[in-house]
């Protein structure tokens, strides 16, 4: 029996039992990694993860959910309840589903060798001489997914891929290095470069922060959810004039673009934040997200696009060189690194972006966003 016929067994495993909507979602993909180390050592790893989930809604209106792997869950002889496992969904539920691709076998993915040589060609002729390349990862993913709901059938087939620097400078003692995700391999530049700028030091009382794109990436991602959930209790809190923020699913440049969201709803690009004030919350139909088949859908942003007016810095700006963003409890997130860390509120944060440094950076956790100057 194939995985698909096991799927559809379940199915109607579930309909006998009196449960009319079921919605059976399987996904297949594939990963392939290449890593190249600063001394030309290469390391691939592939990987493979295939799946089915069953939602479905129970005599109370509820949504209840279950996943295993291959064909799904086993059947079982007492009432489709008796499947429940710990997690559930309240996720909207759509009868009737759009067609968002081809419904076909699974492809391989192409070589991820190639790209990455392709990256390391087109980076090598514009660093300093300063700066060299340490460890460097490109990584392909190849999903397909399909449901069969109530009201029909559904099926996409989709493709993600991002790119990873380490840049470390030369002749220093323990050098921080700087990471950069990308799809696009000339935006690492913009950080090479940025490592060698004459306020890399920083300055001994500063009254600026400069998060390089990286870790402005990081902060985008932790408050968009915060400021969702403000949003959509119908706060309009005020934001510093760096943060115009929107969620883009169709921007070309995340890692993955899609016209439906996990449960079958159309996407569409919502503003979250205009420089002024929290404009909207995320939306529950159209954003809509599953990590894996594992998981039932929810909430989460698809591509995050920061789109401030650009600033100078100053001298009396430091930079959060190869900070990591660190959530120290609900009321403190802070960046840290070997030297310093800064430690703001969610609110402060939200407050005292004043604006954009440098290109834009698209990251592989799908934030696209230039440096931030953050005020202190």
């Amino acid at each position: 029996m194939t995985i698909r016929e096991g799927a559809q067994r379940r199915r109607r495993w579930l309909e006998r039992s009196g449960i009319v909507d079921v919605e059976l979602y399987r996904r297949h993909s594939v990963v392939m990694a290449v890593r190249r180390d600063g001394a030309g050592r290469w390391e691939r790893r592939d990987g493979e993860d295939v799946g089915t989930a069953i939602r479905w809604v129970d005599d109370d209106g509820r949504i209840r959910f279950t996943a295993g792997t291959g064909d799904g869950p086993a059947p079982e002889t007492a009432h489709p309840q008796s499947l429940i496992e710990e997690r559930s969904s309240g996720a909207p539920w759509r009868s009737d589903p759009q067609v968002d691709g081809p419904v076909g076998p699974h492809r391989q993915a192409y070589n991820p060798i190639d790209p990455l040589r392709q990256l390391e060609e087109e980076l090598r002729p514009h660093l300093p001489g300063s700066v060299r390349m340490g460890d460097r990862q490109v990584e392909i993913a190849r999903i397909d997914e399909d449901w069969e709901v109530t009201g029909g059938r559904a099926g996409r087939s989709r493709d993600r891929f991002w790119s990873r620097v380490q840049f470390e400078a030369e002749g220093e003692t323990d050098p921080p290095p700087i990471t950069v995700s990308s799809q696009d391999p000339w935006s690492a530049v913009w950080v090479a470069r940025q490592r060698c700028a004459d306020f890399e030091g920083g300055a001994s009382h500063p009254r600026y922060l400069l998060l390089p794109p990286e870790q402005a990436a990081a902060l985008t991602r932790q408050l968009a959810g915060w400021w969702s959930r403000r949003a959509e209790s119908g706060e309009r809190n005020s934001v510093g004039p760096g943060w115009v923020v929107k969620d883009d699913p169709s921007d070309p440049r995340g890692t993955i673009q899609a016209r439906f969201d996990d449960a079958l709803f159309e996407t569409r690009i919502t503003r979250l934040a205009d420089g002024r004030r929290l404009v909207a919350a995320l939306p529950e139909v159209g954003g809509q997200r599953r990590g894996s088949f594992r998981d039932p859908p929810s909430v989460a942003p698809w591509h995050l696009v920061v789109e401030p007016q650009t600033v100078a810095p100053t001298s009396a700006t430091c930079v959060a060189t190869a900070a990591t963003l660190q959530v120290l409890d609900g009321e403190r997130w802070a960046f840290v690194n070997r030297q310093r860390h800064w430690s703001f509120s969610p609110e402060e944060w939200t407050r005292r972006c004043v604006g954009g440094v440098g290109g834009a950076l698209t990251t592989h956790i799908d934030v696209t966003t230039p440096g931030l100057l953050i005020e202190l």
